[in-house]
């Protein structure tokens, strides 16, 4: 099946063939304004008590954390698996004036040295991962002994199917796995190196930030359902 048939009959494609389609679009969504409201300022809140250094965004897309990092004072690396929304990044990059490195891979083979990063912010990205094991092994051989990865995204009790974003007058439905909180610990944890400091399930009267309550009806439908969870590690010899 070519994309453009798969993204006409609204067939739920693969994350590069989805994020490829929606990346000049993907700021302005609905749920970007969510994320930048109630995701962004918790990870920053964390990213500030973070050692100085190099900071992977793994999944970067548009680049959405490059800001709050760069005025951190950390260098970046983002990679994505869909080029265009790498495109968008560049282009948030040249904006602010910032040095970058991008890469295009996916997140379960990316081209770095082993422990070449200090630190690993992966937000929104694991749920559209088959094998977790492989990205936290990933993950384990590049990051530095004594760094922290931040890992935030949808919870699996969250009511939906995929990642479904509007264009026009199509919908792009993107792959996605709803990994239970525990498998994700247990992937980190069972690469032998990650310790599990922080996990915080976050719910509606959790937000600081209040979505609109008709875009949103469903959140306000089922308050006690968590959005999202948030997940801090940190990378030791003491396993």
């Amino acid at each position: 099946m070519t994309i453009t048939t798969a993204l006409a009959t609204e067939a739920v494609v693969p994350a590069e063939t989805g994020y490829d389609a929606v990346a000049d679009i993907y700021d302005s969504w609905h749920w970007s304004t969510f994320w930048s409201n109630n995701e962004i300022p918790l990870v920053s809140s964390w990213l500030a008590k973070l050692p100085h250094g190099t900071i992977l965004d793994a999944g970067c897309g548009t680049g959405r954390y490059l800001n709050a990092i760069s005025q951190l004072g950390f260098d970046y690396i983002g990679v994505d698996i869909s080029a265009r929304m790498l495109k968008e990044c560049e282009r948030r990059a040249v904006a602010l004036r910032v040095p970058v490195t991008l890469l295009h891979c996916d997140i379960t083979d990316i081209p770095l040295p082993q422990e070449s990063v200090d630190h690993i912010v992966c937000a929104r990205v694991l749920s559209h991962v088959s094998d977790l094991d492989a990205a936290f092994r990933e993950f384990s051989r590049i990051i530095r002994v004594h760094g922290f990865c931040i890992i935030t995204d949808i919870h699996p009790s969250h009511r939906y199917a995929n990642t479904h974003i509007k264009v026009k007058s199509r919908s792009i439905r993107i792959n996605t796995y709803k990994h239970p909180i525990q498998m994700v610990e247990d992937a980190a944890v069972r690469c032998g190196e990650f310790q599990v400091l922080n996990l915080t399930e976050h719910r509606l009267g959790d937000l600081p930030v209040k979505p609109d309550r008709h875009t949103f009806s469903k959140l306000y439908d089922s308050p006690n359902i968590p959005i999202y969870y948030s997940l801090l590690l940190y990378k030791s010899f003491d396993q």
